[in-house]
């Protein structure tokens, strides 16, 4: 379940036409195209004061097993790569104290309390480069969750459909152009 579960729920309902965002290979119902864009790997996050970005390692086992998190939902491929990430250290599934799926809203929350949450790694540099968060060194699961794009079958037939597709192919194609240091063609 989770956020995922929702959108697509609304696209398989036809209330969506396409959606953009985690593609939950194993939760893509029949009729469903997919196009993975990227594979963005995701970061622990924490305000800039939460005790656990000066710890010492060998204190961040037992600070992360007291942690309250603040995920997109209780459930759903977020909750499950944090809750994979914490048993490998054999500590308890995480503690959602707050539900939210605003990049804004956790930014805000992270910066009032001692919340941890996940964000894409390029969002969350973006906002620790501000002095907005930290990310901590804490590894997540080796693998990425692939972000792209979902549609019903035949929504590509739609003509601004098929621009926002175009759009969405353009911008990771030049996002990973920009992390890899290598220049992107122009239009």
């Amino acid at each position: 379940t989770g956020v995922e579960h929702q959108l697509i729920a609304a696209l398989v309902a036809g209330r969506l036409d396409c959606v953009l965002g985690r593609v939950v290979l194993e939760r893509l119902p029949r009729g469903i195209l997919h196009e993975v864009l990227s594979q963005e790997p995701t970061v622990i996050v924490c305000g800039r004061r939460h005790p656990l970005v000066k710890a010492r390692q060998s204190a961040r086992p037992a600070l992360l097993a007291e942690s309250t998190w603040l995920l997109p939902a209780q459930e759903g491929a977020t909750y499950n790569m944090v809750t994979s990430r914490l048993a490998l250290d054999r500590l308890p599934a995480p503690r959602v104290m707050v539900e939210a799926t605003s990049v804004h809203v956790t930014i805000e929350l992270l910066d009032r309390s001692r919340l941890l949450s996940v964000l894409p790694r390029n969002v969350a540099r973006s906002y620790e480069r501000a002095g907005r968060l930290a990310i901590l060194p804490i590894r997540l699961m080796p693998h990425h969750y692939p972000l792209g794009i979902m549609i019903r079958q035949g929504s590509a037939q739609d003509p601004l459909v098929a621009m926002l597709i175009d759009a969405a192919r353009a911008t990771s194609a030049a996002t990973e152009a920009l992390e890899s240091g290598v220049a992107s063609p122009g239009p």
